[in-house]
């Protein structure tokens, strides 16, 4: 990765200790951040980004920090189409497994990035937004510390909810550390052939990009569905585009198809489903619900102390909930939420507002949230 020159390193930098700083004053009022005195003086290549997020906190004007909407973020904001380009977003956003899960903390991520492209072997589906694979380059705490490996618009703290996707960012080199370092020591030694391991940086750019294909098979669900609590809807949604993106790899005639397909599942069920505060973490809920799915069709064991998958056992299986989730989508864009609330309590979850609760007590579940709970930290 290209250095920064050194006006923009010492500029970014000053970046993030500003939004980590202004982040810990009470009633800070958005004019008076240090982010925003700094978002003026942006370098040139930064300057178009930074101002979006300067648009943002204006309009906030004299309102407490906590009070910002960064509409002209989520509307407008756009990767640099130069491959290996630097970006920089600035916003409030909710972080999987950040210090405030669940809930919006001013963040700055500042990245390379350059295109995604589906692979040749994965069926044709719906055109989506352009997705570019970002390096993370800095950012603030929540992000650093959290498990912040994408930036979408729907994680933005907005009033007026976008009419359309903007943007998508996925860290792929995030994931992969995150893989490496807390799901890999957990599985079977066997899970992997060794060419599967010595590519699995591929294999989890693959694995996410099957995912964001099951999203586009979807129906819409979220943009259907007009209500503020869109946390239920986001789970079905979740987990259509996981089992969309499962049964599409095992089927598929690609020979890396099915280490994907580990990848993905094993990613889910063994990280996401762990995030702190997981009744409130749409990731979390979906990944519960998978590994229920996966546990009773019998593709998930434990094996001498470790983790062991065969995904092909439940390959009709996850057919199956694939159709019937299908349907609750289309159903709950007529209908609203109430079917998806029908559904997860059907499957054993407690549902109170948008929050779903399931203490899962299986010895995987427990093997695999006293595994979660011993996790060593992934460097930023």
């Amino acid at each position: 990765m290209p250095e920064l020159d050194p006006p923009v390193a010492a500029w970014v930098d000053d970046l993030v200790n500003a939004v980590d700083n202004d982040n810990t004053v009470d009633g800070l009022k958005c004019t008076n951040s240090a982010t925003r005195w700094l978002l003026r003086v942006a370098p040139e290549e930064l300057r178009e980004q930074a101002r979006l997020a300067l648009e943002d906190l204006d309009r906030a004007a004299d309102r407490p920090l906590t009070a910002l909407r960064s509409d002209s973020v989520a509307q407008h904001f756009t990767p640099t189409a130069l491959a290996g380009g630097l970006n920089v977003l600035v916003a409030r956003m909710t972080v999987p497994g950040g210090p405030w899960p669940g809930h919006f903390g001013l963040e700055t991520v500042v990245f390379r990035s350059h295109p995604a492209v589906m692979p040749a072997a994965y069926p044709p589906s719906r055109e989506g937004v352009q997705l570019h694979f970002g390096q993370l380059v800095a950012a603030s705490r929540g992000y650093r510390d959290g498990a912040g490996t994408v930036l979408f618009p729907e994680q933005l703290s907005v009033d007026v909810r976008p009419d359309g996707q903007a943007f998508g960012v996925v860290f792929l080199d995030r994931l992969h550390q995150l893989f490496l370092a807390r799901v890999l020591p957990v599985l079977a030694t066997s899970t992997f052939a060794p060419a599967e391991l010595g590519a699995l940086f591929d294999l989890r750019g693959r694995a996410f990009l099957a995912h964001e294909r099951g999203h586009l098979q979807g129906a819409d669900l979220e943009a259907a569905v007009l209500t503020r609590r869109r946390r239920l809807a986001a789970v079905v949604s979740e987990l259509h585009a996981d089992l969309d993106a499962l049964v599409m790899l095992l089927d598929s005639p690609d020979p890396m198809a099915p280490a994907a397909a580990k990848v993905l599942a094993a990613d889910r069920i063994i990280r996401e489903a762990w995030l702190r505060r997981s009744y409130a973490q749409v990731d979390a809920i979906a990944a519960r619900q998978l590994l229920v799915l996966l546990a009773k069709a019998g593709a998930v064991t434990l094996d001498g102390g470790r983790l062991s998958l065969d995904l092909a056992v439940a390959r009709h299986r996850l057919g199956e909930e694939l159709e019937r989730v299908r349907e609750l989508e289309k159903s709950c864009c007529t209908n609203g939420l109430e079917p998806a609330r029908q559904y997860l309590r059907a499957s054993g979850w407690a549902v109170v507002d948008s929050a779903c609760h399931r203490e899962l007590e299986s010895p995987i579940a427990r093997f695999l949230g006293y595994a979660a709970s011993r996790s060593v930290p992934v460097p930023a």
